[in-house]
C-alpha cells in the first residue's frame, strides 16, 4: 500500500499484501470548485503506475449529475470533476459501486432544507482489481449527514493477470484512437475473411481480443504521454 496525504508531496511508502502492492488514498475533497487540488493529487499519484490502486473517500463531487445527485441545482464542481476524471482515465480506475449498479440510484450525503441528495462518497478502483471485488455497498451512518461506504477484496498470494479489462470510454472521443480502431477491425477481417475455419462468431470474438489489445497498448501509450508532460511544465 501506499499513504497518500491531501497535504504531503512526499514520495508514498509501499506495502504488500500477499506480494501484492496496493495504493490507498483516504480523499476529502475541497467544498469549492478547486480544479488544483485534484491536479496536484493527480501528479502525485502519476508515479504510482502498476499499484493496486484504491481511492476513497468524500469527493465532494457527482460523478454522473443525473443519476447521482437529487434536488438543487444541477451541477456539480465541474472544473474539479475535469481533473478527477482525468485520473481515472490516466490510470485506469473505475467507479466499482457504479459499475456494479449502472441505474440504481444511491446518495451518500443528504439536507433537508432544501432537500439535496448527492452520492459523494464513492470507491475508484483500478480496473485491475474488479475481479477481485467481493462487494461494496453503501449504508445508513450514524450520527451523521453522510453514509458509510464498504468495499470487500479477496487477495491472492499468486502473481495474477490484469483481470477484468473495461474500455475507457473517453478514448471513444479521441479521433487518434477511432480511427486505430477502425483499422484493427479491417485488417482482422481482411486476414480471415477467406479462412473457412472461421465463422461470424469467431471472427468477432477475434475482433474484440484484438481491439482489447490495440486498447490497452493505446492507453498505455496516453498514460506515458501525459507523465512525460506533467513532468516538464
Amino acid at each position: 500500500m501506499h499513504a497518500v496525504h491531501r497535504a504531503r508531496r512526499k514520495k508514498p511508502k509501499r506495502i504488500k499484501i500477499e506480494n501484492q502492492l496496493y495504493t490507498i488514498a483516504n480523499i476529502y475533497g475541497p467544498n469549492n470548485d478547486d480544479s488544483q487540488f485534484f491536479k496536484q493529487f493527480g501528479e502525485n499519484l502519476l508515479d504510482l503506475n502498476g499499484d493496486n490502486i484504491i481511492l476513497a473517500g468524500d469527493f465532494n463531487l457527482v460523478l454522473e449529475v443525473e443519476k447521482d445527485k437529487q434536488g438543487g441545482n444541477s451541477s456539480t464542481h465541474n472544473n474539479a470533476l475535469q481533473e478527477l476524471n482525468n485520473i481515472i482515465q490516466n490510470l485506469d480506475l473505475g467507479d466499482i459501486w457504479r459499475d456494479l449498479n449502472p441505474e440504481i440510484k444511491r446518495f451518500t450525503w443528504r439536507r433537508r432544507k432544501p432537500n439535496i441528495q448527492c452520492r459523494l462518497d464513492f470507491f475508484l478502483i483500478s480496473t485491475c482489481l474488479y475481479s477481485d471485488v467481493v462487494k461494496t455497498e453503501i449504508n445508513p451512518g450514524y450520527k451523521t449527514d453522510h453514509s458509510i461506504i464498504t468495499l470487500s477484496l479477496t487477495t491472492q498470494a499468486n502473481t495474477r493477470g490484469p483481470g477484468l479489462w473495461k474500455l475507457s470510454t473517453s478514448f471513444l472521443a479521441d479521433i487518434n484512437f477511432v480511427n486505430e480502431v477502425k483499422k484493427v477491425i479491417k485488417d482482422t477481417i481482411d486476414q480471415y475473411k477467406e479462412d473457412k475455419n472461421v465463422d461470424d462468431s469467431l471472427l468477432w470474438e477475434m475482433i474484440k481480443m484484438i481491439i482489447r489489445e490495440s486498447s490497452i497498448k493505446y492507453g498505455t501509450r496516453k498514460k506515458k504521454t501525459s507523465k512525460n508532460e506533467t513532468n516538464t511544465a
